[in-house]
């Protein structure tokens, strides 16, 4: 892999000579970022942690786990930039019991939220965890879902609407694909109604430029 090359500002001043490491760093520097080398920025065109600058930074897109946190029941994204697709990415999240619906949302420029689909949350400490993500294919919005359920049950809403039931060594993966929206997507949302909250896993926020939409 190519080396990354930090090149301070006061060596390409107008009138410094010309150095032949500078050089190669101007030269090197394209090929490194394209491998994505540690210290060199992120590829904004790639999927990337929505908080990373820079290969190798700490920066995990990590909006809520419940080792770090604690339980929640209502957990919104960071505001969503223009200029973006967005994919909301959830792992082993569940409640203490088969009871739990967890609902996924968006949020829109004019103030309202949309239910994409819904989620049985399974039993904490069992197989019956949630993995998967919902994502915007462009910045005002066509949202495609995709998930696996180990184990446990799923619930969805829209495309899919009744409970399937697998057991515990099966998976099963669901789509999902809601209606264009001619309103600027602004944030993901997952609320867990009836006094209930997400008990486990992590919730993640990734984000990639994209150039169709204007």
């Amino acid at each position: 892999m190519t080396d990354w090359t930090t090149i301070p500002n006061n060596v390409i001043e107008a009138g410094k000579p010309g150095r032949a490491v500078d050089g190669r760093a101007l030269r090197d520097n394209p090929v490194a970022i394209a491998e994505g080398a540690p210290g060199a920025p992120v590829v904004a065109a790639g999927w990337h942690p929505f908080d990373k600058v820079s290969v190798g930074d700490v920066a995990t897109g990590k909006i809520w786990s419940y080792d770090e946190d604690g339980q929640i029941s209502d957990l919104i994204t960071p505001t969503l930039e223009a200029g973006y697709e967005y994919m909301l990415y959830w792992d082993r999240i569940s409640w203490n019991d088969e009871s739990a619906t967890a609902d996924v949302r968006v949020g829109y420029s004019n103030g309202s939220y949309q239910d994409l689909f819904s989620i049985l949350l399974g039993q904490l400490g069992s197989v019956a965890w949630n993995i998967g993500y919902v994502r915007t294919v462009l910045p005002p919005g066509i949202y495609t879902s995709f998930h696996t359920f180990e184990g446990g049950a799923a619930k969805g809403r829209g495309a899919y609407s009744d409970p399937v039931d697998f057991t515990v060594d099966q998976q099963a993966t669901l789509y999902t694909h809601i209606t264009y929206r001619r309103v600027t997507a602004t944030a993901f949302r997952i609320v867990v109604r009836n006094r209930k909250a997400l008990r486990s896993g992590a919730v993640y926020l990734y984000r990639r430029r994209e150039y169709i939409s204007g």
